[in-house]
């Protein structure tokens, strides 16, 4: 995945779950987050045996221009292609872009990190909440 469409899956998850700010997810949804969690217990925690802590990096590449969108999205914004160039340049500078992810366990719950966005899940009844955007507590 490509640092724009990476960008465009937490904005549109934060965004969705800022709307509904306590969803219950459906089997599909809580193989994934366990996936993940599964994935994280396989390297030493960082925190005590109640609770669970890892932080690890990411990374993700730009792409090409497609990955970032296409020119006739953005015409409000440009008037020509070479003016959209520099705004996809503008707007993802470096070829690999780092992306920090903390996920804390305790229980049944799970904590989620990213670019901002925050994600409680509970595996217990299936319920995740987030905090919105950039901070604000919606829950």
């Amino acid at each position: 995945m490509f640092t724009p469409e990476l960008k465009a899956v937490v904005d549109s998850a934060r965004n969705r779950l800022n709307a509904t700010p306590a969803i219950v997810m459906d089997g599909a949804q809580l193989n994934l987050w366990q996936g993940l969690l599964k994935k994280c217990q396989k390297v030493r925690p960082t925190a005590d045996a109640d609770e669970k802590g890892w932080m690890f990096w990411v990374t993700s590449q730009r792409g090409g221009i497609d990955a970032f969108g296409e020119y006739e999205d953005y015409r409000e914004e440009v008037d020509s292609l070479k003016e959209f160039n520099t705004l996809w340049l503008e707007w993802y500078p470096d070829e690999t872009a780092w992306h920090q992810v903390n996920v804390l366990y305790r229980n049944t719950e799970c904590h989620l990190f990213l670019e901002g966005w925050f994600a409680s899940i509970n595996f217990g009844d299936g319920q995740v909440a987030t905090n919105g955007l950039f901070g604000i507590s919606e829950i």
